[in-house]
This record gives structure tokens, sequence and C-alpha cells, in this order.
């Protein structure tokens, strides 16, 4: 798990110079509002955990082909970088950035998930943890929203120490939190 963390830092630093503000998944414009609240059936864990698992493997293989209409149709949301014609390599680059770090992912790493109609959170075992998040369409296929990485600790009552709080929807949008803390618009 700490070689996850090495590279991922490593990557963080480049990464952050070409997009200071969300390095791997970042803004929606204002215009993009998230989509309704689905009425499909909750997911049982085994098709969430490889749906949302094949939706990430696809994601990294047009993330490393610089495929960015393959990209587009598996993601939430792009960056307002890659958005840009003009930023063309800049977003090659965080697409470069991305596959770096998860291609070194591995399925069975990521043991637990919590699911709803709307999104799924898989991630990793501690101290050292690897979130992935998605949310899910109104055909039930999961988009790439986010990643993270995090440690637990006991001053970190809203993250990884308190794993219960990712599901926590405090405005009752049906989005939770840590899901709807990943949506970002553009100033």
């Amino acid at each position: 798990m700490s070689k996850y963390i090495a590279v991922a830092a490593g990557l963080m630093v480049v990464g952050w110079a070409f997009f200071p503000f969300f390095f791997f998944f970042p803004p929606v414009s204002p215009s993009v509002s998230a989509p309704p609240l689905l009425k499909t059936p909750a997911l049982d864990v085994t098709s969430v955990k490889n749906l949302a698992w094949t939706t990430w493997k696809n994601y990294l293989l047009k993330a490393k082909d610089h495929d960015l209409p393959g990209i587009k149709a598996l993601s939430h949301q792009i960056s307002s970088v890659c958005a840009d014609p003009a930023q063309e390599e800049t977003c090659f680059a965080l697409m470069d950035g991305v596959y770096e770090i998860g291609k070194t992912f591995k399925q069975s790493d990521f043991k637990y998930e919590k699911a709803d109609a709307r999104q799924i959170i898989t991630y990793t075992d501690g101290p050292e943890r690897i979130f992935l998040y998605f949310t899910v369409d109104a055909g039930g296929n999961p988009k790439v929203l986010g990643l993270r990485f995090c440690y637990d600790t006991t001053e970190d009552k809203e993250g990884c120490a308190n794993l219960n709080a990712d599901t926590l929807d405090n405005d009752g949008d049906g989005w939770w939190n840590s899901v709807e803390s990943l949506f970002h618009t553009q100033s």
C-alpha cells in the first residue's frame, strides 16, 4: 500500500502544476446539474464491485490511449483543461498521471464498498486508504467521479477514521456528502 501512496504523491506534485484545484477529476461547469434521484433497484455487493471495477479499468485504458471521447463517456465530469482543445497537451498529461497511479491498483485491494442507486464508493484497508468514487447514470452504469487517498487518524472525524461519514447526506438531496464534495463548479 505504501507504494501506492509514494507513486500518488509524486504524480500529484507534477499534476498540481498543471491543474492546482483538483488534480484527478476536476470541475464541471455550473450549467451541469447532478442527475435526478434514480428509482433503480439496489445492486448486490458483487455486482457493484464488478461494475465499478470494470468502469475503472476501462477508464484507465481510455486515459492511457488519450481517448477523450472515451473518457467523457465513462466520466461524471471532465476538467476544464480537457474541455479546451487548446490545452490538449496538458489534458494528456493529466490522463497520463491518472493512468500511472491507477494501473498499480488491484481489485482485490478494494475490499469495501458502499452503494445505492446514485453512487458507489469502493475503498481499501487502512491506515493508508484509497477511495474510488462513482456516480450511477439512469441506465445503472457507473461513471468515474473521483479518487482520494487518505490516512486513518483520530483527528480525521469525518473521513477515513469514521467510514460512516461517507454515506452522510446533510442536505438531504440524495448525494452522500463525500460524493457531493467531488462535484465542482468553475468560478
